[in-house]
Order: C-alpha cells, then structure tokens, then sequence
C-alpha cells in the first residue's frame, strides 16, 4: 500500500493543500520542511486518514471538530482509493461525494492487513514525544521491546505470540469503543432488546388504549397535513412558473409602450446614418487642415517682421564680433613666435650635436634633416640588435652544452660493466611471487590458533554453566550427541502442560483460600446472630418442645399405670414439672416468633456454612488430583529423559538447557572446524618454509635459519635478495640504455652548435645590410646606436612640427590684417592706412 496523494482538506493550520507522490524508482518519498512547518501534522492527519481522529484532538484550533477533513489517493493491490475522513463516532470514511463508503472501509482494511493502529504508531509515526515515550516504555519493562526483554530474561519461549492471541481474543469479544461484530455489545443489544419487549410487553391495557387513540389522532392529522401539503404543494408550482415568466411578461409590456410612442416618428432613409457618419468625418478633416495652414501663416509673419528693420551696419555685427576675437588670438600668436622660433633653433642644435657623434657634416642648410633615418630603418636596427643577444647566447648555449654531452658520454663508457644474470634468481622469483603472502599466512595461523583457543574457552564455559551439569564421562560431541533428549515441541508441550497445573494449583489454592476467609466470616457472623437470637434458636425450641413432652409422657404414664391405687393430683410434682415446661416451650416459641428475621438470617448463614464446609472440601478433593495429575506427569517427563546421567528439572529449565546443549555442540562442531584449519595452515606453513630453504641456499643462507625465522622475515630476505638482484641488471640495462642516449644527445648538440653558428652568420649579414641601407658607415652593433638615432628622429620630428606651427601663425596673422583692411574701407575708411591692431574693434 502507498499514498499517491495526501490532501490536506481542513486539518491544522492546513486548508486545500495536496501533497503529491507520484510513484518513481525507487518507490522513496522524503517531506522535509523548517520547525514549525507543519510535518507532525502532516504525520497525524496520515494516522487520523488510516485509523480515525481521536476524541480530543489538538489540530481544531482553526477548523472546528465537524469541519476537520482528510483526504487521499491510496494505491495497492492494483486497487486505487478516493476517500476522505471526517472526525465523528460512526461513518467517518467518506468518499469523494462526501457520503460514507463501506466499500473503502473494507478496501482500506484489507490493504492495511495485519497493520492496527498501535503497531502503526510504533512503526510509522514516531515523534520526539512518541521516542521519549517509549523510551520510559522500556525503562519500565513495557511496550514490544520491554515484553521482548521480559520474555528473554524469564526464559519464556512465545510471550509475545500468547499475549497477541489473547489480545485478539480479548479484542473479538470487547473493545472500548463500541462496535457492532464484537460479542459482547451483540449480548448487550439482545440484553436491551429483552428488557424493552419486556417492558412492551408488561403494558397496562388502559395505557395501550391511550396509545391506540393517540395513534388514531396522529394518523388523522397525518391525513389532513397530507392534504394540506398537497395544494400546497400545487399552489407553490403555480406561484413558481408565474414568477419564472413574470420577466418575460413586463419586458414585452415595457417594449409595447415603447412602440406606441414612436407612433408619429419621421421615417429616415436606409443610408442616413452612414451619411451622417461620412459628413462627419468630412468636417473633422476640414477643421484639421484650417488649423494647419493657419499655424504656418503665422510662422511666416514672424519671420517677415523679423527681416523688416535690418540695416547695413547690423548686418556687419557679427563680422566685427568675430574680429574682437580674432584680435586677441593673433595678439597671442605674435607673442608666441619668439618662443617657437627658439624653440626649433634648440631642437636643430640637439640634431647637429647627434650628425658629429656620427662624423656627418654639418653644413648651413636643412639638409640634415634628410639624412636622420626613417622610423621603419630604425625598427629595422632595433630589432636586429635584439635578436643579436639571442644569437650570441644561443651559440654559446650550443657549445657549453655539447661539452656537457661529451663529458656524460665518457661517464657512461665507464659504467657499462661485463655482470649477468644470476641462474637461481629465476627460481626464488617464483618461490617470491608463489608465496607473496606468506606473512599473511602467519597472520592466519595466529588468529586460527586464537580462535581455537577462544572456541575451547567458550566450550569449558557453556559445559560449566550447563545445568544439570553433565559428568565427566560425558567428554566430547559424540557423547553429548548419544545423549537422549525430547525435541523442543515436546518440552514446550510438557512446559505448557506443567504450567498449566500450577496455574490451577495457584488457583484452586486461591479458592481455598477465599472459601476459607469466607467461612470464618460466615462463623463470626452467625455467633453474632447467635448472641443477637440468644434463646430462640431452633434447636432451644425444639430442646424446650422435647422437655416438655417428655414431662407429659411420664403423667400419661403414670395415669395408666395407677390402676385402683389413688390416682395422681393434678396440682403434683409431676404436673407442676410439666406446667413449667409447657410454658418454657411456649415462651421460647414467642420470642422466635418475635426475631423471626433473626432467626431466618441465622439459618441462611448456617446453610452457608454448610455449602463454604463442603466446598472447602471439594477443593481439597482437587487440590489431591491435582497433586496426582503432578506426580504422573512428573513422571512422563522423567521418562522423557530416561538415559540421561541427571535428573530433569522443570521443563522451563530442561529448555534453557537444551538450547545451552545446542550451543555447546555448535561450539564442539565450531572446534572441530578450527582444528581442521589449524592443520592445514601448519602443513602450508611448513611446505613454504622447505621452499624458502631451498630457494635461499645458493646465496648463502642455510636451512637453519630458514627454520628459526618467521615466514615474514624468510620472506622479506628472498624479496631483499630478488631487489638487489633485479637492481644490478636495472643498472646494467640503465648504463646502456644511457649510454646510447649519451651518443644521440652529443650529436644533437653538436648540430645544434653548426645551426647557431649559421645563425650567427647571417644575423652579421643583414645587419651590415640595415646599416648601408640607413645611410650609415659601417659600424659595430651597439644599442647605444639605435638610442642615438631614435633620439636624432624625435629631434628631427620636432623641428617639423615647430616649423610647421610658425607657418600657420604667420599665414593667421595675415588673414587678419587683410580682414581688417577690407572691414575698415567697407566702413570706415579714415581707419585704412592704420596698422591692423589700431583698426580693429575693442
């Protein structure tokens, strides 16, 4: 059974929340959440889905009691269920329509199985407070695992599958919550069902005619109601069909006064309201375009006001404003030529100073500008000479290292030695390699020897504490196995049969013993009686009765023997005597009359003593069958046993001895096995030690040693001895392997001096070309030179640049002057022989 979908209806602080589950591989789902989150509640409303809410529960504080719902898809079987639970006595599994459902109450209960709701909370539904629980559970010896150690520490086989079966029991016959299957509530209902026909059935006649009257009264107002509620009833659909049409009805009569007040209307064409439309739209366009040429009539008077007051001289404004400017900056200019001018003449010095450095001639004229070399000759040498490091140190890299090359291979030469492999290292390889785990077979031998002594350790100790102990002829498993023993069916039977008499001895002791306090104070209270009726009892009465006819008897006597003699006096001893009795016996007669009811409790509590006397003594007749029920199965048991070298004791002990028994023989087989593997190990042990002795000889170790060492240490001696051996011929191999590597690397090295000398070479080469090709002599390569001629090419450019600046100033300067001249004669023309500066506007 799984949960698909748990839905949260009403629960908690929960309302229409659905958890999904769908089914995956594997089949896990894990809700986790922070503290207060809701996963406890989700936990009981799962519990209160399965088995029901309980009478009190925390989780209405938000939804009432009748308001709380649960719901789920259950799946299992290949059954699917759609059910609800609503908290309530009776009908709380619902379906989806919210209507009760047995048919989901028996699937539920067929696919929770064997699962109550006290196994399910243990289980499936623990808490922090459901762990403490148990926990104090245990502590007290309760709870499963308490019953589990109880039964383990009394050697009771079985407690918790009696004390489940008579749970089942007891639950098939009463159970605190009332329920229709169990038996008692069936004999509580019949109870009630008797008594309420009984007292139906003991109904005085004048009240049954009451009723029968008022049945007819209440049938004849039946009648009359059922009447009433019939044209009532056919009223009601009147009323129901006028108030559905009712709508419809005033609608109609408020769209007939409405035709009747368009009796006198102008009838339009068929086109008059797309015409009324079309004129529309024609005005909204017309007004649209009015405005526009409107605004753009504006825009143009604006403009010609504008241009109507405009006069020559304001026409000039902006052409003197911008002289003012102009003014100031060629003022600036003329202040700034001396300064360029020295500027350029320092710059040509600093060239002149770097063409001697070169030998140049230094003549009157610029051409020395020309001869300074362009920025790609300049990148050209500079790249030249910083490749000239790389090729010098490459060459002399080259050649150190083939130095070092031949100095290796003379090494090499050296080392190569005329050694071979040894004949007997190939045999104590396999000796190696075959017993590579020797010092685990140590290791094993050692926890095979500690393990037989642990198992005979186990053995003297399972053969103490056996009990009966067994005697000493009984010495191995053989013999303990001769041993007649019942099989564990058979004692429990004995043990259940045993049990079962000491439960009825317990009990008919128990009787005994409640008969016997019963009777004693059955005798106390009747000598209470019999002092609370002190001379009434029956037998005063009847010894008093018995007194007196005894004195009558002696008179009649008396009388028929006198004959003729004088006959006796009434007023004699002898009717005196008889007088007083008769008396006595009638008084005695008057009291018990008078304590009637004394004397009727007296001989109920004498009768009772009798029957408490004779029951004492029946469950003294069962207390001696019992005994001898005992003593024949004592018996039987005994016989069970015949053979065995003790006497058995109780079959709760024989138990515990036969499992003790069992163990010892596991322990005996464990041993056995043990031994069998200890001399195994001891044979492989030796027959490794044979091959290490042979195997080490030829290097000088003897067989002495190989037997006075441990496996490990032969080991590590053949593995040590292999090492040393497979070293040389490492060595051997590695100096000939190097000392081909040192051939191939001095040939390398030698090539690689010859490509680095050609490099060197051709580097001379080109720079030879570079500097022709830059105008310069030939020269040594130097980088003080490229220093040199880079610092000739920023002077030259600056030269440039300066002369470049005072061409355009003076070009400035005299655009001015002309503007101003051509200014003044346009306007001014007593200004036009003044220079510039006078003429211009401040």
């Amino acid at each position: 059974m799984r949960l698909a979908r748990l839905d949260l209806i009403r629960f908690g602080r929960f309302e229409d929340t659905s958890l999904e589950m769908p089914a995956a591989a594997p089949d896990f789902v894990i809700v986790a959440g922070r503290n207060e989150a809701g996963k406890t509640t989700t936990m009981a409303a799962v519990e209160g889905l399965l088995f029901g809410f309980p009478a009190r529960t925390g989780y209405a504080f938000r939804h009432g009691y009748d308001q709380l719902r649960v719901g789920a898809v259950i799946e299992g079987d290949g059954d699917r269920l759609v059910l609800r639970r609503r908290k309530g006595n009776r009908d709380t599994l619902l379906g989806e329509d919210e209507a009760p459902t047995l048919v989901g109450e028996a699937t539920l209960n067929r696919l929770l199985g064997a699962v109550d709701h006290a196994f399910f909370r243990r289980m499936f539904s623990l808490s922090h407070d459901r762990l403490a629980e148990g926990g104090r559970e245990l502590a007290a010896a309760e709870g499963e695992v308490g019953e589990t150690l109880f039964a383990a520490g009394a050697a009771l086989r079985g407690l918790r599958a009696r004390r489940k079966s008579l749970d089942r029991e007891a639950a098939e016959i009463w159970t605190a919550r009332r329920a229709r299957t169990r038996r008692f509530y069936q004999a509580m209902d019949r109870v009630v069902e008797i008594e309420r026909a009984l007292r139906e059935g003991l109904r005085r006649p004048e009240a049954w005619k009451t009723l029968r009257r008022g049945l007819d009264a209440a049938a004849e107002e039946q009648r009359r109601l059922d009447d009433a509620y019939g044209e009532a009833a056919t009223e009601a659909g009147r009323a129901s069909r006028i108030r559905r049409v009712l709508p419809a009805v005033r609608r109609l009569s408020a769209l007939d006064e409405e035709l009747a007040a368009l009796e006198d209307a102008v009838a339009f064409p068929a086109d008059a309201a797309s015409r009324v439309s079309a004129s529309k739209q024609r005005t909204a366009d017309a007004a649209a375009e009015a405005g526009v040429h409107h605004r753009s009539l504006e825009a143009r008077l604006r403009e010609r006001d504008a241009l109507l007051p405009v006069t020559a001289l304001h026409e000039s404004q902006a052409a003197l404003e911008a002289l003012e400017e102009t003014r100031v900056k060629i003022a600036q200019m003329r202040l700034d030529l001396p300064k360029r001018h020295l500027e350029r003449d320092a710059a040509l010095r600093d060239l002149c100073e770097a063409g001697r450095e070169f030998g140049w001639e230094i003549g009157p004229d610029a051409s020395l500008l020309e001869r300074v070399p362009s920025d790609r000759q300049l990148a050209s040498l500079n790249n030249l000479l910083q490749r000239r490091g790389a090729v010098v140190e490459a060459e002399k890299a080259a050649a150190k290292a083939l130095a070092a090359a031949e100095h290796r291979l003379e090494e090499q030469r050296g080392r190569i030695s005329s050694g071979g492999r040894s004949p007997a290292l190939g045999r104590l390889e396999a000796v190696v390699g075959a017993n590579a785990s020797a010092g685990d077979l140590e290791t094993r031998l050692r926890e095979v020897r500690r393990h037989c002594d642990d198992v005979r350790d186990q053995v003297a100790g399972l053969r103490v504490a056996l009990a009966p102990a067994l005697p000493d002829d009984v010495a191995g498993e053989a013999d303990l196995r001769r041993l007649p023993a019942p099989g564990a069916d058979e004692i429990a039977r004995f043990r259940d049969r045993f049990r079962d008499l000491e439960e009825r001895e317990e009990e008919t002791r128990r009787r005994l013993a409640d008969e016997g306090r019963s009777l004693r104070r059955d005798q106390e209270r009747r000598r209470g009686l019999e002092r609370e009726a002190a001379g009434i009892l029956r037998s005063v009465l009847d010894q008093a009765r018995a007194d007196r006819d005894a004195a009558w008897a002696d008179i009649k006597t008396r009388l028929l023997n006198a004959g003729g003699e004088e006959p006796v006096l009434p007023g004699g001893p002898s009717a005196e005597r008889f007088e007083e009795l008769a008396s006595a016996a009638d008084a005695v007669a008057d009291r018990r009359f008078e304590r009637a009811e004394t004397a009727g409790r007296l001989a109920v509590t004498e009768a009772a003593i009798r029957d408490r006397e004779a029951s004492i003594e029946g469950l003294r007749a069962e207390e001696g069958e019992i005994g001898k029920e005992r003593k024949g199965l004592t018996a039987r048991w005994r016989s069970l046993w015949k053979g065995c070298p003790f006497d058995p004791l109780l079959p709760d002990r024989m138990a515990a001895w036969v499992d003790a028994r069992d163990a010892l023989l596991a322990a005996y087989g464990a041993l056995g096995r043990e031994e069998r593997s200890l001399a195994d190990l001891e044979a492989e042990e030796r027959d490794v030690r044979d091959q290490f002795a042979s195997s080490l000889s030829p290097f000088g170790a003897g067989d002495g040693d190989a037997a006075a060492d441990p496996l490990r240490v032969l080991l590590r001696r053949a593995e040590a001895r292999v090492h040393e051996e497979r070293q040389a011929e490492q060595r051997e191999k590695d100096a000939r392997a190097a000392l081909g590597s040192a051939e191939k690397e001095r040939r390398h090295e030698q090539e690689r001096l010859d490509r680095a000398r050609g490099e060197r070479a051709a580097w001379e080469t080109e720079w030879s070309e570079a500097v022709v090709g830059a105008g310069l002599d030939p020269i040594a390569p130097s980088n003080a030179l490229v220093g040199l001629l880079t610092n000739m090419r920023v002077s030259a450019t600056r030269i440039r640049e300066v002369q470049h600046r005072i061409g355009r100033m003076n070009e400035d300067i005299a655009a001015f002057e002309e503007t101003v001249r051509g200014l003044a004669s346009a306007l001014a023309p007593e200004l036009a022989e003044m220079s510039a500066d006078g003429a211009a506007p401040r």
